[in-house]
């Protein structure tokens, strides 16, 4: 769920006809309309129509338009007039070039300012505590996982977590375990580490991730999302395949009522894992550098005692590791 509307450099394009006030499908000299985004795959956008023979700078023309573009097919452009204040005007003077540019609007500055007065007035997003977690018993490693190296050493894994110079987290095992995990608690403002909803409406969580060796793929399990820390709810992407990561949604404690996104992203590259839980709370998005994989929708976890978690099972007796640039979890406060 892209924060801006998309944008190219220097996109403009020639109107090939004179239009009316109300016209809504717009054709483009031949060839221009490739030099837009595409509303179906990068979302709307607004253009600025001008009368360019006259008017060199848009805001001279005194029937200067915005309109929102909402479809293109090849050099045709579906739009709805009159946008940010503006009026639809008619664009059909006999001799007149008419130019579209994809230039910043009012709206390009607002959308910004919406969403970070969003973050800092409603949203919380922060993370204090590394915790291993071995079969039943939990202990916390470090409370300041941004910084600093630390090591966890039990009977049945070696745990090294260690904040590379560039500030990426690795977490790795040199050794076998069957059933132990790694979990990073969300806390809200000092309080209980497990403290948010996996069906709160308007939820975002990010983690740009990476999988040093397709190797990997195969000696286990990463998971990385939001859980009650034994994953038996929760939302989260999983990789445990050579296909690469997908989405899944556990509602049910034993497990048993999980439903997947297709797999996305089996590279040994950095990948941005990104999930949004819709308006009403009822459906949850899965994207992988920004790539759409799946909506799973309904029987979203309803529970309290959710966090931002991070996950590995290994099964295999080879070493493997997960670095993690970031993750966070941007979440409403009061809805």
């Amino acid at each position: 769920m892209p924060i801006l509307d998309p944008v190219k450099n220097f996109a403009y394009g020639i109107t090939s006809t004179g239009y009316n006030n109300s016209a809504t499908s717009i054709v483009l000299t031949t060839g221009h309309g490739a030099r837009f985004p595409d509303p179906s795959t990068d979302g709307s956008f607004n253009l600025v129509w001008w009368n360019y023979t006259d008017y060199k700078d848009p805001s001279d023309d005194p029937n200067v338009e915005i309109v929102r573009v909402t479809a293109r097919s090849t050099d045709t452009l579906t739009v709805t007039r009159g946008q940010e204040g503006t009026s639809g005007s008619t664009k059909n003077t006999a001799g007149k070039e008419y130019r579209m540019m994809l230039a910043p609007t009012k709206k390009f500055r607002d959308d910004i300012e919406n969403y970070f007065l969003g973050i800092e007035k409603d949203y919380v997003h922060f993370f204090d505590d590394f915790f291993y977690s071995a079969n039943t018993s939990t202990t916390r490693i470090s409370t300041n996982p941004m910084g600093g190296v630390w090591s966890f050493d039990s009977s049945n894994i070696t745990l090294n977590i260690n904040e590379a110079p560039n500030g990426v987290i690795q977490i790795s095992s040199p050794t076998q375990f069957a059933a132990s995990g790694i979990y990073t608690h969300s806390r809200e403002n000092g309080g209980n580490p497990s403290g948010f909803k996996a069906n709160q409406p308007n939820t975002i969580f990010e983690a740009r991730v990476r999988i040093l060796d397709t190797s990997y793929f195969t000696r286990g399990v990463f998971r990385i999302g939001l859980s009650n820390n034994t994953f038996g709810r929760g939302i989260w992407f999983e990789l445990d395949s050579a296909s690469g990561w997908r989405g899944r949604r556990v509602y049910d404690q034993s497990g048993g009522g999980s439903n997947y996104t297709s797999y996305q992203g089996a590279t040994v590259n950095w990948v941005v894992l990104k999930f949004v839980i819709n308006s009403a709370g009822n459906s949850v998005e899965f994207f992988v550098d920004g790539v759409s994989i799946g909506t799973i929708s309904n029987n979203l976890p309803i529970n309290n005692n959710m966090g931002g978690t991070v996950y590995m099972q290994r099964t295999s007796a080879s070493a493997c590791t997960l670095d993690i640039d970031y993750f966070k979890l941007i979440q409403p406060r009061n809805t």
